[in-house]
């Protein structure tokens, strides 16, 4: 008998929350902002906010090495939702997506 649990099922669209931990606070947001921007697909005239975007400064390491912005957002589907992911982790600013 498996004890694996099975995936939950997600209702798209849905409001989703990344973790975006790195070590500049500045260039995280504006990192965050750039990926969200290039990965949805919004052109010039368009805000992040018209997914109801939220960044929020999250916390700070103790020895304020590391910052960690809260995102939240609307996500259409879970392919842009994987996409936004890897867009995040692969910016040079951002050093871990959870």
């Amino acid at each position: 008998m498996s004890d694996a649990q099975p995936k939950p099922k997600i209702e798209y669209p849905c409001n989703w929350s990344y973790k975006v931990i790195g070590t500049q606070e500045q260039a995280v947001a504006e990192a965050v902002r750039e990926c969200v921007t290039a990965c949805l697909g919004m052109g010039p005239g368009d805000e992040p906010n018209s997914r109801d975007m939220k960044l929020g400064l999250s916390r700070k390491s103790g020895g304020g090495k590391y910052v960690s912005w809260s995102l939240q957002l609307r996500v259409d589907s879970q392919a842009e939702r994987d996409a936004l992911f890897s867009t995040l982790a692969d910016h040079p600013a951002i050093k871990m997506v959870i």
